[in-house]
C-alpha cells in the first residue's frame, strides 16, 4: 500500500510537467478563463506542496513538491520575458502571474484567519504562498539588470502586476526589491521606467516615512519623477498612480504647467474632477478629509459634536435640503481630497488661472468642465436647517449660502465664496460657468430683494453678469437686469453713508477694543467698500438718458469726491462714472473745483480750530449735510512755519488726496494742456511743489502728475525730460525708480518725433542711459520694466542703436535673469515680433556699430558673433549648467534670421514677399570672418558649433554674385590661413564648402581672386584678409605630423591664390598642398629659412630653429600706400643642416586704443549734466578716435614685421 502511494506521488509530480503548461497555454488565449485556471493551478500547487522528503535522519524535511512546482512555474514565465511590448499573449501571461499571486495570498489569508480562530498553528509561520512569492521575487530580481530592454520590461511588468498583492514577505526581500526598483528609476528605456513607477506607487502607499533611515523615501522619488522625467508617459504614470492628499496635491498642481498637453488635461479631469467627491464605498476606505472651515472650527476649540456635519449631505448640490422621495433616490456623496473646499484659496486660484489661461483649447475645455463640477459640488458636505436661515453665521464662516429662491443665484454665490474677489480669477471662473453652463446663465434673475440685501458675492455676480451681457451685446437681458439710475444712486448713497458710520465707529473702538474685534471690523469695512466699488463699476453701463437720474448720479459722484472720508480705492471708480456723465473739459474743471474745496476747507478748519465734520454723510438730496465753506483764493495756503504739527499732518493728507485726484483725472483725459487753462493753477500750486518735496509719497505722486501733464503738452515734456533723466541715474527706491522710468517711456512714446528732432546727441544719450540701467540694475521688477520699455522703443523705431538690441539679447540669455519670468516673457515675445516684422530688422540683428567693439572697420563683425563670444566667456567663468549652451545660442540666431519665416508672416497678411533672402548668407560670412580673426579665442566646442551652424543656414537659390564669391573666398581663406585642426569642425566646413560650390557652380565658374581684388567696393574685405598672418602649428587644437616638401620660394604674388578658386574645395586644396603628398614619398624635414628683399638689396637668407612649415601655403603681407616700400617675406624650405641664424619670436602687438564701447560705458558713470554740456567735445573725440587707429595699426605692423625678420649674418 505505501508503495502504491509513493507511485501515485511520483505520478503527481510527473503530471506537473504537462499540467502547468496546459494551464499557461489556456491563460494566454483569454483573460476570461483566468479565474478558472487560478483554481486549477492552486490545486496543483497544494498537491505538490504535500510531497516532501525527510533529510538529516528525519530532523528536517525537503520541500521537493514545492520546488518542483516553482521550477516549472518560472520556466513557463521565462518563455515570455524576451517578447517585446504589445504582444497580447505575453501580456495575458503576465497578468495571469500577477492574478495568481493575489489568489494564493487571499487563500493564505483565509487559512490564517481560520488558524487564528482555532489557535491550531502559529500565524507568523511561513506558508506555501509566502515561500512561493519570495522565490518568485528573487527570480525576477535577477532580470532587473538584464542587457535586453524587453527582458527588463517584462520582468518589471510582472513585478508591477504582483507588487500590490505580495502580502507578508521577508524584510530582507522587501529591502532588496525596494532598492532595485529605485535603481531602475533611471533606466534609459521609457517603457521600463513606466513599470518602475507603477511598482513604486504601490509601495509608497504602505511605506512609513518615519521608518526610512537613509536616502529618499519612495514618495520623494516619485515627486522627482513627476516633475523632472523627460518622458511624458513616465510622468503620466506617476500622476495617475499618485494618491491625492495634502502632501501630494501641491506637486500635482505643479503639473498644470507641464509641457505635455495630455498631462495638463489629466490633472484637471483624472485627478481634480474625479476625486472631488466620493461615494459611500470609497469614503469608507479613504482617510478623513477636513475642509478649511473644519480646520478653523477645530482650531477655535469648537466641539465636533456641536459643529455642522461637513462630510455628508443629502441634497442636490444647490443649497436646498432634499426631502421625501428625493432623499431616497439620491446617492449620498462625500467630500473628496480634491473638493474645492478641501483646497486652499491659493490652490483654487492656481487651478483656475492655469486652466482657463492655457494655450491649448482642449485643456481650457477640460478646466471649464472642472469649474462646472465645482458649481455642482460646492455645497456637498454642508447641512442646512430647513426652518432657520442665519445669514450672519453662514456668511462669516462660509459654511452655507443664504438662499434667495433662485437656484442659479444661490449656486453662483456659493461658488464665488471659493475665491478672493479682488482679482480677475473669480471673474474668469464665473465667465467660464456662464459659457459652459448656459442653464445657470439663463436662470439668473436680479429682482428688488436681491439689490436690497447685497453681499460682496452678490454685488460681484451682478457686475460680472452685466459686463458679460455688454460684451455679448445681449441688450434684452441687460435692460431686464439693470436697475434704474435713480434707484442705484440712492443705494450707492445709502451704502456710502453706512460705510462712513462704520469708519467712525471703528476709529472710536481702536483705543479699547481687542485686536480680534478690530480685525473683524476691518474685514467688514473692506466688504462694504467692495460692494460700493462693484455698484460704481456697474453704474458705468447704465442708461443715462433719464435726466433726473443723470443729475442725481452726477451730484452724488461730485459730493463723494469732495469728502476726505472717501476711500482711495473708490476714488477712481467715482471718476469713471463722472467721465461717463461729462466731457473732458468739464471733468478737469470739476477736479480743479474739488481740489480747491478740499484745500480751502482745510485752511478754514485750521483758522477756526474745528468746525463741521469733513466726513459728514450725504443727505438724501445728494449734498453733504455740512455746509460748504466759502471759497478763498485758489490754493491760498499758509506758510509751513505757521502750522502746528497736527495742522501740517492734516494739510499733507489733503494734498496727497488732491494729488491722487489729479492722477485719476489726468489718466482719463487726452485733450491738450493749452485747451484746459484751469490746470495751470493745479500745476503751479500743487504738482510742482510736490515734486520739490523730499517726502517719498509727495515726490512720487508729484512726478507721476507732472509726467501725465507732459503727455498732453509737448513743451512741458521737452522741458521736464532732463529732470527725469537725472532722476533715473540717481539712487532711488524701487517704487520711485519704476515711476520715473514709466514716465520717461510714456513721454518718449507719445512725443517720439519731437525728441528725435532735437539737436545734439539727446537720442543717443537716452539710449545709452537706458541700456546702462538695464545692465546694472539689480531689482528684477525694474529690470523687467526697462526691458519692456526698450523693446517698445525698438519696435516703434525710435531706438535704432544696435547696441540696445545686443544688450537685450545678452539680458535675455543671461543666467542672472533666469528667475525673472516677467522679463523673459516680454523678450520671448519681442524678438520674434521684431525679427519677423521686416527684412531690415533681420539685417539689423546681425549688424553692429563699429564704435562699440572694434577699431578697425575691416573687423566689423556682427551682433551674433559678439553675443556668441560674450556668452562663451561667461560660460567659461561660470558653471556650464548656469549659462545657455553655444548650440542654443546658434539655434536662436538661425531661427530669428530665417527669411522663410519672415515670408510666411508677410504672406499671412496678404502682401507680396518682397524680402531679401540672403540675410543668412551674410551671417555665414560673419561666422567665417570670426574664425579668421585670431583675436577671437574660440574653444574647440565653439568652433564645432559655428561650423555646424553653417549647414543649417538658409542659402537661397538666387544670390548676388559678389556675396556668393565673398562667401567662397572666406571659406578658402579659412581653409588656407586658419585651418581647423579639429576633425569634426573641418568636416562640417568641408561639407558646407561642397554644398555651396555645387549649388552655385555657374556663378563661381572662372572666379579669380586677383580679378576680384580690382573691385573698389571690396577693398575693406581684402584689407581684412591681408592683415591675417597664417598661423603656424603652435597652439593648434591637435598635433599634426610634420610634412616634408621640396624646396619652394613664395613671393609676394602667390600663383595658387591668384588662380581660379571657383572649383576649389577641400579635396582640391589637399591635392595642391604639401600636406597631401603620399606618406611614402615625403622628403626629409626642412628647416625654415627667411629672405628679406628691400629695394634692390641682395637677398639675405637665414634659417630658424623650431616649428615646421604650416600645412597650407603661407603668403606675404600686402603692399601699403606708404612712403617706403613694405618688406616682402620669402619663406624658403631647405633640407640642409643646422640653421645659420635664429628666428626671433614675433613681438606682441601693442595694445590698441580703448574700445569705444568701454569709453561710452565709463562716461555713463559720470554726472548726466556733464554729458549734456560737453556734446561738442565728445563729438570731436569720436572723430579723432575714428581716424587714429589706422595710423597706429600701420606703424605697429611695420615695427612688428621688421623685428620678427631680423637675422644674423653668417
Amino acid at each position: 500500500m505505501p508503495g502504491r502511494t509513493k507511485q501515485r506521488d511520483g505520478d503527481a509530480l510527473t503530471d506537473l510537467e504537462s499540467a502547468i503548461p496546459r494551464i499557461f497555454d489556456q491563460a494566454q488565449v483569454s483573460i476570461a478563463n483566468h479565474q478558472k485556471n487560478f483554481v486549477a493551478l492552486h490545486k496543483l500547487h497544494i498537491e505538490a506542496a504535500q510531497h516532501t522528503e525527510p533529510v538529516n535522519n528525519g530532523r528536517t524535511i525537503k520541500l521537493t513538491g514545492e520546488r518542483k512546482f516553482e521550477d516549472i512555474f518560472t520556466r513557463m514565465l521565462m518563455r515570455v520575458l524576451p517578447i517585446k511590448k504589445g504582444v497580447g499573449p505575453a501580456d495575458r501571461i503576465v497578468k495571469f502571474v500577477g492574478g495568481y499571486v493575489r489568489f494564493v495570498n487571499d487563500k493564505a489569508a483565509e487559512e490564517k484567519d481560520n488558524a487564528n480562530n482555532s489557535d491550531e498553528e502559529d500565524p507568523d509561520e511561513d506558508t506555501t504562498a509566502s515561500r512561493f512569492i519570495a522565490r518568485l521575487l528573487k527570480f525576477l530580481l535577477k532580470g532587473f539588470l538584464a542587457k535586453e530592454k524587453f527582458v527588463r520590461y517584462r520582468v518589471l511588468y510582472t513585478v508591477a502586476e504582483m507588487v500590490s498583492h505580495l502580502g507578508a514577505i521577508d524584510e530582507e526581500v522587501y529591502e532588496e526589491l525596494r532598492s532595485a526598483l529605485l535603481e531602475r528609476v533611471h533606466d534609459k528605456e521609457n517603457v521600463v521606467r513606466v513599470q518602475v513607477v507603477l511598482s513604486l506607487s504601490k509601495l509608497a502607499r504602505s511605506e512609513d516615512p518615519t521608518e526610512i533611515t537613509e536616502g529618499e523615501s519612495v514618495l520623494e522619488v516619485l515627486f522627482g519623477v513627476l516633475a523632472h522625467d523627460s518622458s511624458p508617459e513616465v510622468r503620466r504614470a506617476a500622476l495617475l498612480n499618485m494618491l491625492p492628499n495634502a502632501l501630494t496635491i501641491p506637486h500635482i498642481l505643479a503639473r498644470t504647467r507641464d509641457t505635455d498637453t495630455t498631462m495638463r488635461k489629466l490633472v484637471y479631469s483624472a485627478i481634480l474632477d474625479h476625486n472631488a467627491t466620493l461615494d459611500e464605498e470609497d469614503h469608507k476606505d479613504a482617510p478623513k478629509v477636513r475642509t478649511k472651515e473644519e480646520n478653523e472650527l477645530v482650531a477655535s476649540g469648537i466641539d465636533e459634536d456641536v459643529k455642522p456635519d461637513l462630510n455628508s449631505l443629502e441634497n442636490d448640490g444647490s443649497g436646498k435640503s432634499s426631502t421625501g422621495k428625493q432623499n431616497k433616490q439620491m446617492k449620498k456623496r462625500y467630500i473628496g481630497p480634491t473638493h474645492p473646499r478641501a483646497l486652499s484659496i491659493a490652490q483654487r486660484e492656481l487651478i483656475v488661472r492655469n486652466g482657463l489661461g492655457d494655450r491649448e483649447s482642449s485643456v481650457r475645455a477640460t478646466a471649464e468642465a472642472l469649474v462646472g463640477t465645482w458649481v455642482d459640488v460646492v455645497n456637498v458636505g454642508l447641512k442646512f436647517e430647513e426652518d432657520i436661515i442665519k445669514e450672519e453665521v453662514t456668511h462669516d464662516q462660509g459654511l452655507a449660502v443664504n438662499p434667495t429662491g433662485n437656484e442659479a443665484v444661490d449656486q453662483c454665490v456659493a461658488f464665488l465664496k471659493l475665491f478672493d474677489l479682488e482679482n480677475e480669477v473669480a471673474s474668469n471662473a464665473l465667465l467660464s460657468v456662464f459659457a459652459s453652463r448656459p442653464e445657470i446663465y439663463d436662470g439668473l434673475e436680479f429682482d428688488n430683494p436681491y439689490w436690497a440685501s447685497l453681499t460682496p458675492e452678490r454685488a460681484f455676480l451682478a457686475r460680472v453678469f452685466v459686463n458679460h451681457c455688454c460684451a455679448s451685446k445681449n441688450a434684452a437681458r441687460l435692460e431686464a437686469t439693470l436697475p434704474v439710475v435713480t434707484a442705484l444712486a440712492f443705494r450707492v448713497q445709502e451704502a456710502y453713508n453706512d460705510l462712513v458710520d462704520r469708519v467712525r465707529e471703528l476709529e472710536e473702538k481702536r483705543t479699547f477694543a481687542r485686536p480680534e474685534e478690530l480685525v473683524k471690523e476691518e474685514d467688514e469695512k473692506a466688504d462694504r467698500e467692495f460692494i460700493i466699488s462693484e455698484m460704481l463699476t456697474l453704474a458705468i453701463n447704465l442708461d443715462y438718458s433719464d435726466e433726473i437720474g443723470r443729475r442725481k448720479m452726477f451730484q452724488l459722484m461730485r459730493d463723494m469726491l469732495s469728502q476726505n472720508a472717501l476711500p482711495e480705492r473708490l476714488l477712481t471708480k467715482c471718476l469713471d462714472v463722472l467721465r461717463e456723465l461729462s466731457g473732458e473739459r468739464d471733468l478737469i474743471r470739476i477736479m480743479v473745483e474739488i481740489i480747491q474745496d478740499l484745500r480751502d476747507r482745510g485752511d478754514d478748519e485750521e483758522e477756526d480750530g474745528g468746525g463741521k465734520d469733513p466726513e459728514a454723510e450725504i443727505d438724501q438730496e445728494g449734498t453733504p449735510a455740512s455746509a460748504r465753506p466759502p471759497r478763498a483764493h485758489l490754493f491760498n495756503n499758509k506758510k509751513l512755519a505757521q502750522l502746528t504739527p497736527e495742522q501740517q499732518a492734516q494739510k499733507d493728507e489733503i494734498d496727497l488726496r488732491c494729488l491722487s485726484l489729479c492722477i485719476g483725472v489726468l489718466e482719463r483725459v487726452n485733450s491738450k494742456l493749452e485747451d484746459n487753462s484751469t490746470l495751470d493753477g493745479v500745476l503751479v500750486g500743487l504738482i510742482v511743489p510736490a515734486v520739490r518735496r523730499n517726502e517719498v509719497a509727495f515726490h512720487q505722486k508729484g512726478l507721476v502728475c507732472l509726467g501725465l501733464c507732459s503727455l498732453i503738452d509737448r513743451n512741458l515734456a521737452l522741458g521736464s525730460f532732463s529732470m527725469y533723466f537725472k532722476r533715473a541715474t540717481s539712487n532711488l527706491s524701487e517704487e520711485l525708480k519704476m515711476s520715473v522710468l514709466q514716465v520717461m517711456f510714456d513721454m518718449l512714446m507719445v512725443h517720439e518725433h519731437d525728441f528725435l528732432q532735437r539737436q545734439g546727441e539727446t537720442p543717443q544719450q537716452i539710449t545709452d542711459l537706458l541700456v546702462t540701467r538695464l545692465i546694472e540694475e539689480t531689482s528684477s521688477k525694474v529690470k523687467a520694466l526697462l526691458a519692456m520699455g526698450i523693446s517698445k522703443l525698438v519696435l516703434c523705431g525710435m531706438v535704432t542703436d544696435i547696441k540696445a538690441i545686443k544688450k537685450l539679447i545678452i539680458t535675455y540669455l543671461s543666467p542672472d535673469t533666469v528667475d525673472n519670468q516677467e522679463l523673459r516673457q516680454c523678450l520671448t515675445f519681442f524678438f520674434p515680433r521684431f525679427c519677423y516684422s521686416s527684412a531690415a530688422n533681420q539685417i539689423r540683428l546681425r549688424e553692429v556699430s563699429l564704435i562699440f567693439l572694434l577699431c578697425d572697420p575691416a573687423h566689423g563683425y556682427k551682433i551674433f558673433i559678439e553675443t556668441f563670444m560674450e556668452l562663451s566667456t561667461l560660460r567659461r567663468r561660470l558653471d556650464d549648467d548656469e549659462v545657455i549652451s553655444a548650440t542654443q545660442v546658434a539655434a536662436l540666431f538661425v531661427d530669428l534670421t530665417d527669411p522663410l519665416k519672415l515670408i510666411q508672416v508677410i504672406n499671412a497678411k496678404g502682401k507680396a514677399p518682397a524680402t531679401d533672402e540672403s540675410v543668412q548668407v551674410d551671417l555665414a560670412s560673419d561666422v567665417l570672418k570670426a574664425l579668421l580673426d585670431k583675436k577671437n579665442n574660440f574653444e574647440k566646442e565653439d568652433k564645432r558649433v559655428l561650423t555646424h551652424m553653417l549647414s543649417k543656414l538658409h542659402i537661397p537659390d538666387t544670390v548676388d554674385d559678389d556675396k556668393i564669391r565673398t562667401l567662397k573666398l572666406l571659406i578658402h581663406s579659412v581653409q588656407t590661413r586658419r585651418p581647423l585642426r579639429d576633425a569634426t569642425s573641418n568636416n562640417a566646413l568641408r561639407k558646407f564648402d561642397t554644398a555651396v560650390s555645387k549649388k552655385f557652380e555657374t556663378q563661381l565658374e572662372g572666379f579669380s581672386e586677383e580679378e576680384y581684388r580690382k573691385l573698389s567696393e571690396l577693398q575693406e574685405l581684402f584689407e581684412f584678409l591681408d592683415d591675417i598672418i597664417p598661423e603656424d602649428d603652435e597652439g593648434d587644437d591637435t598635433d599634426v605630423p610634420r610634412r616634408k616638401g621640396r624646396k619652394r620660394i613664395l613671393t609676394a604674388h602667390d600663383p595658387r591664390r591668384s588662380g581660379s578658386i571657383a572649383t576649389t574645395s577641400t579635396e582640391s586644396l589637399r591635392q595642391d598642398s604639401p600636406a597631401s603628398f603620399p606618406r611614402d614619398r615625403l622628403p626629409q624635414a626642412k628647416r625654415r629659412r627667411i629672405s628679406l628683399a628691400i629695394d634692390g638689396f641682395e637677398e639675405l637668407e637665414g634659417s630658424k630653429e623650431g616649428t615646421p612649415p604650416p600645412e597650407n601655403p603661407t603668403r606675404t603681407l600686402p603692399k601699403r600706400n606708404a612712403a617706403v616700400k613694405k618688406p616682402v617675406i620669402n619663406v624658403i624650405s631647405d633640407g640642409s643642416g643646422e640653421p645659420t641664424c635664429k628666428w626671433p619670436p614675433p613681438k606682441p602687438r601693442q595694445p590698441q586704443r580703448k574700445r569705444a564701447e568701454d569709453i561710452e560705458e565709463a562716461q555713463l558713470d559720470e554726472d548726466i549734466s556733464r554729458l549734456l554740456s560737453s556734446r561738442k567735445v565728445s563729438a570731436a573725440t569720436t572723430a579723432i578716435s575714428s581716424s587714429a587707429p589706422n595710423m597706429e595699426d600701420s606703424e605697429e605692423e611695420e615695427d612688428e614685421v621688421n623685428e620678427s625678420l631680423l637675422v644674423d649674418e653668417d
